[in-house]
């Protein structure tokens, strides 16, 4: 369970991302391709807790960077099944900070806008 919660705090650089930018493949664990953060320009694809999968866009404030739902990927069997059409696009799930090489992520979770409650919470998954 500790290598769950470091996936959300840490994850080390893959490729090279510009000095001023964070763009780049970031993953905890190079072997294993499920534990990944994808930063292109404006959009990011988000693989966490090993079942959950989301594509979404990045905004820059201050030196912050807030990930928003865009959509979710086709879900493998052992996946999580998000509604996405009840997920809002204005609230943050995640937010970003580059530190030394390293991009530290801290888990906000999904806010549904039908239920008016968030869901995918961190603690739900420890």
């Amino acid at each position: 369970m500790r290598k769950l919660f470091l996936l959300l705090v840490i994850f080390s650089i893959i490729g090279k991302a510009q000095k001023n930018s964070i763009d780049g493949l970031y993953r905890l664990n190079c072997k294993t391709h499920y534990q990944v953060l994808d930063i292109s320009k404006n959009k990011v694809y988000v693989s966490v807790y090993n079942n959950i999968y989301i594509n979404g866009t990045i905004k820059k404030k201050n030196n912050i960077y807030e990930l928003f739902f865009s959509y979710t990927e086709p879900v493998p069997k052992w996946g999580k099944k998000i509604d996405s059409t009840n997920i809002s696009k204005m609230i943050p799930f995640a937010i970003i900070k580059k530190i030394k090489g390293n991009v530290v992520m801290k888990w906000l979770g999904l806010y549904n806008n039908r239920t008016k409650k968030e869901i995918f919470l961190k603690k739900q998954f420890s």
